[in-house]
């Protein structure tokens, strides 16, 4: 091979100029070496991990339908046994879960110090826990026992006997004018935009303080017991004559619930607005403003001056609470917040309400 010239290039990694040396053989095309493996790394295709992508889909989506059917069956007011077999069941999954996440990390190259900083444990625990024989045969554990729960004799087995109903919860001190015990600390009501849905916090209020089983509940609505400890749990939406159904059985105004079944709607299906059948302004403000007020869980007037930082007089709730007052937005806004509501889905009505 001929010799080459020397001459000044630009290193296609560094950009930068470095002069090649004349002589034989194959020309410099990088400065350094250290150059030409940067390059070369930069180039390499990503590890193809998407057989490991599939089982942790599979399995977050087996989490997700466990943990809602944990909180069905304690509405459905299962055994304690049954519960914590539930639970056990779930802790499983959450295993297997972590199993595929690790091994699904590894083939894209995530180091052992990244994936156990969230376990929150050492990188050499994580590499001793998770060996690759242990990731093997933990997910095939996991795939031979989805084969056997997918047999009939495995689903035919699993059919629930009959449940026994547990003693009626006693009625709320607010409603029975027993003294409520303070203790001067903020009551904690659910968190606005957290767990189930307002509709399901209201019927779940409802359950707990009747004096009817799910059952019973379930026979009057002509739903199923199970179909009831979902809605209960906020996993199912139901229909508005169903919700209508469920008002009777529970011995309240259909209409109370009627904003709380509107907004989970409207969050199911955004962008749009169920019609109401109360063409009154102010009464559909009120009805919104007691139907938080059954969310919340009823508290008493005490707990949602304090919910307030104290700031709503008792008097202020209860003319809004028992209507037909309407007051300014400042002070409507601060009560939504202490019922654990948000006031960007009051304002609407209370606009409304107060138009001349």
């Amino acid at each position: 091979m001929a010799p080459h010239a020397e001459r000044t290039v630009i290193c296609p990694n560094c950009r930068k100029e470095f002069t090649r040396p004349g002589g034989r053989g194959r020309p410099n095309k990088y400065c350094t070496p250290a150059c030409g493996a940067a390059s070369r790394r930069k180039a390499a295709e990503p590890p193809d991990s998407s057989a490991y992508t599939l089982p942790v889909i599979e399995i977050g989506d087996d989490i997700s339908r466990e943990a809602a059917d944990l909180v069905s069956d304690v509405y459905a007011e299962l055994s304690s046994a049954e519960l914590l077999d539930r639970r056990a069941i779930l802790q499983r999954h959450l295993d297997d879960f972590e199993a595929a996440v690790i091994r699904r990390g590894r083939a894209r190259g995530e180091s052992w110090e990244d994936l156990s900083v969230a376990l929150s444990i050492s990188p050499e625990r994580l590499r001793k826990k998770w060996t690759t024989d242990a990731l093997e045969r933990r997910l095939e554990l996991r795939a031979s026992r989805t084969e056997t729960e997918a047999t009939p004799a495995f689903q035919n087995a699993l059919v629930p006997g009959p449940r026994t109903a547990r003693p009626a919860a006693p009625s709320h001190p607010a409603e029975t004018g027993a003294p409520r015990l303070r203790t001067g600390r903020r009551t904690a009501l659910p968190p606005t935009g957290q767990g189930p849905q307002p509709l399901a916090r209201a019927l779940s209020h409802l359950q707990r303080h009747g004096h009817k089983t799910v059952r019973d509940i379930a026979a009057y609505a002509l739903i199923t017991p199970s179909y009831v400890s979902k809605i209960l749990a906020g996993t199912r939406l139901p229909s508005w004559p169903v919700t209508e159904r469920l008002a009777e059985a529970y011995e309240v105004d259909a209409q109370d619930l009627r904003p709380l079944w509107d907004a989970a709607r409207r969050q199911r299906t955004p962008g749009t607005m169920p019609p109401h059948p109360d063409h009154n302004p102010a009464r559909r403000f009120h009805t919104a403003i007691r139907s938080l007020h059954l969310a919340a869980d009823r508290p008493d007037l005490w707990t949602i001056r304090e919910n307030s930082d104290n700031v709503l007089s008792l008097a202020t709730i209860t003319r809004v609470l028992s209507g037909p007052y309407v007051p300014d937005w400042n002070t409507t806004g601060r009560l939504v917040a202490a019922l654990s509501g948000r006031p960007t889905d009051i304002r609407p009505l209370w606009q409304e309400a107060t138009a001349p």
